[in-house]
């Protein structure tokens, strides 16, 4: 008797195909007045610039405080 694995030659199966027809158009994108998009960046803006950022770790301090075994903020 001999050591060697036994291979399995039987052939190998193709896999199938298909063919896929899309029939259904896709929406058209919404389009935004530039008046509008404009004031939505501004808002954006606006919220961006009242993050005061030397306010995080202690924020990120206090949201950790509800969680158990969070490290604080400066641990990181």
């Amino acid at each position: 008797m001999t050591d060697k694995p036994d291979i399995d030659r039987s052939p190998i199966a193709v896999p199938e195909t298909y063919e896929v027809a899309v029939t259904e158009k896709l929406p058209e994108p919404v389009r935004i007045a530039e008046e509008e998009q404009i004031a939505a960046d501004a808002e954006t803006r606006i919220d961006a610039e009242n993050i005061d950022l030397v306010d995080l770790p202690q924020r990120a301090d206090l949201e950790s405080a509800l969680v158990p075994d969070a490290p604080s903020a400066g641990d990181l």
